[in-house]
């Protein structure tokens, strides 16, 4: 329902959308310096750039800082993406159409809208039933705009902008915190046989070289992703545990399925586990490690990772950090098998990769001086995520009316 005051419009009338370059303008280049950079959908999700010539039929699709577009198609359609300053004088693709707002002081306004849930409704409701989502320009431009007094839509998006400069402050802070953290490892964990560039205070002994198949036993053949009845429900620890994790928690885990009293004894998850990512659709996603940070009953793990069960003593917080090293992505990197769409390590490649390691005393000393640059990124972002839900939360409330700002009587839309 529109308050009082209120108008709904269609986007077109708001606004002139138009696609970016197509095919025939697009010669694609391999140096940056002999081209301009092309934005297409990829880009919404931090693919590699591409670049193209620059040409007179290019000079039609240049972007201005501020400008927005839309994904139109693939699993980003209706992503919207507002130009940064760095993107000025840059290319769009046909695939990422361009939205330039006729009234550039509301146009803030239109792009929180764009952004917003009551925009995304509109967007799955074009997107059913197709098997490839697409938004023709026609789709965008039958947008339906909440529009408020145009003094109303510039204090909204003022509020809104609020919001986004303290997030942005948080998202700084957690890129700080990881750098910090990045450069940290690389100082006080070694790379192969090159001693560590820093050492605690306290702590002057040799480091040692192994295999991960010499201090430990490394095995796979985990348990399906099934119910199958009469065996035993047990919780399952998965790819994207060890992928998106350096610590899994018991509490973390909640996908039920079954397996025999035989799988359930040899595939359990004890504290102390490395558990790896054995494959992936690029030789950098192989080899990713967790640690389980307890023992954990009626926990299996998946036959979509490798665990690792140390039988040297191994630190825990010190675990989460010794596979995180430039040399072991390199190995992994090496030994992975595979070209194209798919690559996987084997079980006795795992068996042959490389570490250093100090004694007990300082692995526990390297490992929680690690472990508490973890801890403050994991508040940071627990902080981030608070803040965007309440920034979702308070669009939703101005964008519907529900909330007001004030704006002048006199004000006309």
């Amino acid at each position: 329902m529109i308050p009082e005051g209120w108008k709904e419009a269609r986007l077109s009338d708001l606004a002139t959308i138009r696609r970016g370059a197509g095919s025939q303008y697009l010669n694609y280049v391999e140096q940056p310096e002999d081209g301009i950079r092309l934005i297409r959908i990829g880009d919404f999700l931090g693919n590699d750039p591409v670049y193209v010539q620059h040409s007179r039929h290019i000079e039609r699709f240049i972007l201005t800082a501020g400008d927005i577009l839309i994904a139109g198609t693939g699993a980003t359609a209706g992503i919207v993406f507002e130009v940064p300053d760095e993107f000025e004088g840059l290319a769009f693709s046909y695939n990422a159409p361009l939205i330039q707002v006729a009234d550039q002081a509301s146009k803030r306004y239109i792009y929180y809208v764009l952004t917003s849930n009551l925009m995304k409704r509109q967007q799955e409701a074009l997107f059913t039933g197709n098997a490839q989502p697409f938004l023709d320009t026609k789709a965008i431009g039958g947008f339906r705009v909440p529009l408020p007094k145009r003094e109303e839509r510039i204090r909204i998006a003022e509020v809104l902008e609020t919001w986004d400069r303290a997030i942005e402050t948080v998202e700084a802070l957690i890129a700080n915190a990881r750098a910090q953290k990045q450069a940290l490892m690389q100082q006080l964990l070694p790379q192969g046989t090159t001693p560590p560039k820093k050492r605690l205070p306290g702590f002057s002994g040799q480091w040692k070289q192994a295999a991960l198949g010499e201090i430990g036993a490394i095995s796979s053949a985990g348990v399906d992703k099934k119910i199958v009845e009469g065996e035993t429900g047990v919780r399952l620890l998965n790819f994207l545990d060890a992928y998106k994790r350096e610590f899994i928690h018991d509490a973390d885990l909640e996908h039920v399925v079954t397996a025999p009293k035989a799988k359930i004894q040899g595939c359990s998850v004890n504290k102390g586990d490395v558990f790896f990512t054995p494959s992936s659709e690029t030789r950098d996603d192989i080899a990713l490690a967790a640690v389980a940070a307890e023992d954990m009953p009626g926990v299996v793990y998946s036959y979509h990772v490798v665990r690792f069960r140390p039988t040297k003593r191994l630190d825990l917080n010190f675990s989460a950090f010794l596979f995180q090293t430039d040399d072991f992505k390199r190995q992994a990197y090496r030994l992975g098998d595979g070209s194209g769409q798919r690559y996987v390590i084997s079980q006795s490649n795992f068996r042959k990769m490389q570490v250093s390691l100090p004694d007990i005393e300082e692995q526990a000393a390297i490992g929680s001086l690690l472990a508490e640059h973890s801890k403050s990124i994991a508040e940071y972002e627990t902080q981030l995520s608070a803040l965007r839900q309440e920034k979702a939360a308070l669009m939703q409330q101005l964008l519907t009316g529900k909330r007001r700002v004030k704006a002048p009587e006199s004000e006309v839309a």
